[in-house]
């Protein structure tokens, strides 16, 4: 199992590196004791081998050593029943010295290991099992500490920048002091990066703001000498007032992009607040405000809404929303019915696919409305879609999961 959790793989190293040195050391331990044992043994046995020999040199009927853990043996020759040659051997759970005395006789003792051997292997195993759970927990418990020591500054930061979003972060002196160099370094990238980020949300806003207001006065020019050109000046050709017809059409759209490009560059630096809105009357309003789109084509519209609808939702971003999808229905449908449905808190748009290229994503193929509404849509929360089955283009939106909103929203990309 692969371990992505900082704090996991500092207790991880921990009790690997316990675990490590504790097999190891148990080992090591093991391995002494043993040998301890046998140079005991091996040592009991050449005092008891000199004893007997200095007692031997001065009578042959000097008494052999018989206890319980030893016993002797005097033989003229080696027996060949043991096939042991001069020396101290380990046979089993005896050792066995032999050696030859002086009158060219051979001396044989015997040493019963169990009756003396401090720690069986059971008993040992027992202890050194012990000592490693011992050892593993309490490098869990150190590891734990010094990993919830090593990540409490970033664990600090991090809950800073989520409170600071989408504002620009900002570290008090202090708390920069109380950072290790490394997160130092960290923190000042972090609020290097919200500045540059910060001044171009800015300079992007300033931008959309400036440019509409510029677009705002040759639009309100137009539209005004278009009203005294229907007014005065048009005779009854409908040629004249199909091409009026279009130019007003066209005021309008781009009348209504600017208010949006105005609105969502005041948006960024001020707060609005949400506003109970009777969702049926506001979807009808805006159906009705932008009919005119269909007025010189062959074009219907029906808007069913089977329930009565209250919402809690910034009124303005709504009207962007839904008047967006909308209008790109209205726009973009050529020929047969458009038909809007309301249920609840959820609204479907269906009108006839226009054609589109196979190679180009579906929501780039009807302008900036979508992009505007896909924006808004993810900074509010809201869940919205756009399918075609090659003969029917379906926009849905659905505001159920946001219905109260009077927190504010993120930041619009």
């Amino acid at each position: 199992m692969k371990l992505k959790s900082l704090r996991q793989r500092v207790v991880g190293s921990f009790i690997i590196s316990a675990i490590v040195m504790s097999t190891v050391f148990g080992g090591v331990v093991y391995g002494f004791l043993h040998g301890l044992e046998d140079r005991i043994i091996m040592n009991y046995l050449e005092e008891e081998y000199r004893s007997f020999s200095e007692a031997y040199v001065n009578s042959v009927s000097a008494p052999l050593p018989q206890s319980s853990i030893l016993k002797g043996e005097i033989h003229n020759q080696l027996r060949e029943d043991l096939g042991l040659d001069r020396g101290i051997h380990e046979i089993g759970d005896r050792h066995i010295l032999v050696r030859e005395m002086s009158d060219g006789n051979f001396l044989y003792l015997f040493h019963d290991d169990e009756r003396i051997e401090p720690l069986n292997d059971f008993f040992l195993t027992q202890i050194i099992l012990s000592a490693l759970f011992g050892v593993v927990l309490a490098n869990f418990l150190l590891g734990l500490s010094i990993s919830n020591r090593l990540l409490a500054p970033l664990l600090s930061m991090t809950a800073k920048v989520k409170q600071a979003f989408p504002d620009v972060i900002r570290f008090k002196p202090e708390e920069l002091n109380s950072f290790s160099t490394e997160l130092k370094v960290l923190a000042r990238g972090l609020q290097d990066a919200t500045d540059r980020v910060d001044a171009f949300i800015e300079r992007e806003r300033r931008f959309t703001s400036e440019a509409s207001h510029e677009l705002r006065t040759p639009v309100t020019v137009i539209k005004g000498a278009s009203t005294i050109l229907q007014r005065n000046c048009l005779s009854e050709d409908p040629k004249c007032q199909a091409a009026w017809r279009r130019m007003d059409r066209s005021v309008k759209d781009m009348e209504a992009i600017i208010q949006t490009f105005l609105f969502l560059a005041r948006q960024g630096s001020s707060e609005i607040e949400a506003t109970d809105i009777e969702l049926n009357q506001l979807v009808e309003e805006i159906v009705s405000t932008n009919a005119y789109l269909i007025e010189d084509k062959p074009v219907t519209y029906r808007l069913e809404t089977l329930e009565e609808s209250s919402v809690c939702l910034v009124e303005p971003i709504l009207k962007i929303v839904i008047g967006n999808l909308v209008r790109n229905a209205f726009q973009y449908t050529q020929n047969g019915v458009v038909d809007l449905d309301l249920r609840g808190t959820f609204l479907r748009i269906s009108n006839p696919s226009p054609g589109s290229s196979a190679n180009t994503p579906l929501r780039s193929q009807f302008g900036i409305g979508l992009t505007i509404v896909e924006d808004l849509c993810s900074a509010y929360g809201w869940e919205w879609d756009l399918i075609s089955d090659g003969r029917t283009v379906t926009a849905s939106l659905n505001l159920k999961a946001q219905i109260d909103q009077r927190q504010p929203a993120k930041e619009i990309p």
